[in-house]
C-alpha cells in the first residue's frame, strides 16, 4: 500500500509499505450499517448533499 493512497488524521499509517488482499465486508457511516456483505440497508440514512462549484463566482 502506497502512503499517498492513505489519509489518516495522525499522518502515518502502520500499513503504508504492506502489501494488503481483502475486501470490504460493509460500511458504516456515522454509526449506521449502509451496507454489510453486498447488501445495501433496506432504508437511506441521512439527507442528501447540495455541493457548490468553487471555481465559479456566484450569481446574483
Amino acid at each position: 500500500m502506497r502512503q499517498e493512497w492513505l489519509a489518516p488524521k495522525c499522518g502515518r499509517s502502520p500499513f503504508a509499505g504492506e502489501e494488503l488482499t481483502g475486501r470490504p465486508m460493509g460500511i458504516i457511516i456515522r454509526g449506521n450499517v449502509v451496507m454489510w456483505k453486498n447488501e445495501i440497508a433496506p432504508t437511506a440514512q441521512g439527507e442528501p448533499l447540495l455541493f457548490e462549484a468553487m471555481d465559479r463566482p456566484r450569481e446574483a
